[in-house]
């Protein structure tokens, strides 16, 4: 699986769930180490915007559903339905 398919499939995992998934499932899942992990996780979080979040005790990710809802566009930094780029 390519770096590109792997983002793809670990922001679709991401946003089907509703709980915390751990990270040896996501090691599982995408068939990767938990180096290859970390660094999908901060591009997505840091690089594309992905409101990824770590629960409390530090074993599971999740998308922040409030996050997500009020996120601006990477682009400009406007709400995306007023962007004009977007």
């Amino acid at each position: 699986m390519s770096r590109r398919e792997r983002l793809y499939h670990l922001h679709d995992i991401l946003r089907q769930r509703r709980t915390p998934i751990t990270r040896q499932e996501l090691m599982e899942a995408l068939g990767c180490s938990q180096a290859t992990l970390y660094r999908l996780i901060n591009e997505l979080r840091d690089h594309l915007g992905a409101p990824l979040e770590q629960d409390a005790d530090g074993r599971g990710f999740y998308y922040d559903r409030n996050l997500a809802a009020i996120s601006n566009c990477r682009a400009c930094g406007s709400v995306p339905t007023s962007c004009r780029r977007c």
